[in-house]
């Protein structure tokens, strides 16, 4: 059965879906021959769209610029104005590219290619993933193999988009999304930008104080391409790209409980959707990616709680 919230309700656009075949039906019915539709899979519908280079956010000023007297656990749906410390994510990106050049069998033209590419080996960055295949945004809400109860009431979820019990799938239209945040001139239309021929502008989203956009991903990563990835950006203004209101009523939240989990997982390994389809052959750059993760966080808070620890 689908389940909906109201039409005129404000903010996300919810659904709720106990099947794989009311997921095809509710996909289905949303699709608009000539619109184009974005696809993300979370197996907690409590997690916000936040990029993993952002979830570990520490407050060392106010936003008078006054210091704290020790870093404060911070996140990017705080709406606090603090100033914040995050992970060097421009030094992980240029480490991964040195480490991992000999192991891309094509020429990579920038660094926002390379971070397209370092996203989707596990660095944590500034990019969100998106897909444009919906079954595989599925497999990614359903991807939890722990079971866990639901009570079967999704009120909470329907009125709000939060509150629920599963897994949830965003759906979204990127033009819609870059016509509310790009200031297109000119009477210029809306588009996704293009990783090569619009470097300039998007490095310029990555490093600035504005709000995501949507950006292609690159065709010759054959995991990205597996996946039909491609990416919204955030930048120095971390806020969740579902933190903004104007953004939330471009946005479909679908809600899959917990307790559908284990036969939907059983239905889309029968249709060949599972861990290794998915990521196609993990490699030597997981593991470079991983390394550098797990050094750069060390060296991120050793520095970071330096002086607490000396005190």
């Amino acid at each position: 059965m689908i389940y909906e919230s109201k039409r005129n309700q404000r903010g996300f656009k919810n659904y709720v879906v106990e099947s794989i075949e009311d997921y095809i039906e509710l996909v289905t019915r949303l699709y608009v021959e000539g619109k184009e539709y974005w696809f993300r899979g979370q197996n907690d519908e409590a997690y916000r769209l936040v990029p993993t280079g952002l979830r570990e956010l520490y407050a060392i000023q106010d936003s008078r610029g006054n210091q704290f007297d020790k870093p404060i656990k911070d996140n990017a749906c705080s709406g606090s104005n603090n100033i914040v410390a995050s992970l060097p994510i421009n030094e992980m990106v240029e480490a991964f590219s040195i480490e991992a050049r000999e192991y891309v069998e094509y020429d990579v033209n920038n660094q926002i290619e390379w971070e397209c590419i370092a996203q989707h080996y596990g660095l944590p960055t500034r990019l969100l993933d998106w897909t444009t295949n919906a079954l595989d945004a599925l497999y990614f809400a359903v991807s939890d193999c722990a079971l866990k109860d639901d009570d079967g009431c999704y009120d909470s979820f329907l009125e709000s988009g939060f509150g629920g019990q599963g897994g949830v799938v965003f759906v979204i239209d990127p033009l819609e999304i870059n016509r509310e945040t790009v200031p297109f001139r000119d009477g210029k239309k809306s588009f996704v930008f293009d990783v090569n021929n619009d470097k300039e502008m998007i490095s310029y989203f990555l490093n600035e104080c504005l709000p995501p956009v949507c950006i292609s991903g690159i065709n010759k990563e054959k995991r990205i391409c597996r996946q039909s990835g491609n990416f919204t950006t955030t930048g120095k203004l971390t806020y969740a790209f579902d933190f903004y209101q104007v953004l939330q009523e471009k946005i479909i939240k679908i809600l899959i409980p917990f307790s559908c989990f284990e036969k939907i997982r059983f239905q889309l390994n029968a249709l060949g959707i599972n861990h290794s389809a998915i990521y196609v052959n993990e490699d030597e750059k997981d593991v470079i990616a991983k390394k550098i993760a797990e050094k750069t966080k060390k060296s991120f808070y050793d520095s970071l709680f330096e002086k607490e620890r000396l005190s």
